[in-house]
């Protein structure tokens, strides 16, 4: 830019052959043919004469081109960025489908069997076996006694999921977050802890402990996998904690799962009951 002192006559003068090659860079092709004439490198040719004020206005002209020529760019740029941000994360370029497969087969390779056990109760049980024996029963009904056995046990109930069961409608892709809906909660095995097993048996007059007092014996225990069983089955019914610590499991599998298949979510959101979400934010 020429400086011009305070006071100053503006007038013409002549620019020297750097000016002119500045002048000529700034300004667009249409401004530079207007000028062309008028500028002369003085290097080697004659020199040219050129007001200050037009050089100002070209200059001024060729710089505001620029800014916007710079915020097109910018604006540009902030686009790409987005687009691969979005790319990414995955939203959009994988379908639910996709996601659900890759679930699916982590589950199957973890549990061959297509279960997935996802918590345990501590259980503990009491069963009861007796019977009455009578001598010529309908004849003389003459009383022998009752033999009874109690046993109580303590025990661990598992339980978890049938990978099989997640299906389509359980996982939905929406908008980068995964929705996965839990399917039924399952008994899968029963342990009684028989070294804590505690019997009692109470043998009729007339009878003895290695007649009927065996057999009640032998019923009582055989009662217990159910009873622990039933007892168990309520919990999950009445109680959410299974529920969430289901919801954790297939959370850590889904989440690996996506690792291992390269699909970047924003979050994996698993309901485990109405108004209560258990959540694992990605990436």
């Amino acid at each position: 830019m020429l400086a011009m002192e305070k006071g100053q006559r503006l007038g013409p003068r002549a620019v020297t052959g750097a000016e002119a090659d500045a002048v000529r860079d700034a300004l667009t092709d249409a401004e530079a043919d207007s000028v062309k004439d008028a500028v002369t490198d003085t290097s080697n040719r004659p020199v040219a004469r050129l007001s200050e004020p037009r050089m100002k206005g070209a200059l001024q002209t060729a710089s505001r081109w620029r800014r916007r020529f710079l915020v097109g760019v910018a604006a540009v740029v902030l686009v790409i960025v987005g687009l691969v941000a979005g790319l990414r994360l995955g939203w959009g370029s994988w379908s639910t489908e996709e996601v659900r497969t890759a679930i699916v087969t982590t589950l199957q390779s973890e549990s061959p069997e297509s279960i997935l056990v996802t918590g345990s109760i501590e259980v503990g049980v009491t069963t009861v076996s007796s019977n009455t024996r009578y001598l010529l029963p309908g004849v003389v009904p003459l009383d022998l006694g009752t033999t009874e056995a109690v046993v109580r046990v303590p025990g661990r109930v598992t339980y978890g999921i049938d990978v099989s069961e997640l299906g389509p409608e359980r996982i939905r892709l929406v908008d980068g977050v995964l929705y996965v809906s839990i399917p039924e909660i399952h008994i899968i095995g029963v342990e009684p802890d028989l070294d804590e097993l505690e019997l009692q048996t109470r043998v009729g007059w007339a009878r003895t402990h290695a007649g009927s007092g065996a057999d009640a014996t032998r019923e009582a225990i055989g009662k217990i996998t159910n009873a622990m069983r039933e007892q168990a089955e309520r919990h999950i019914d009445d109680a959410v904690q299974p529920r969430i610590n289901t919801a954790h499991a297939i959370l850590d599998v889904v989440s690996r799962a996506l690792h291992a298949a390269g699909i970047e979510v924003r979050d994996v959101r698993v309901e485990v009951a109405p108004g209560i979400v258990v959540e694992q934010p990605q990436g």
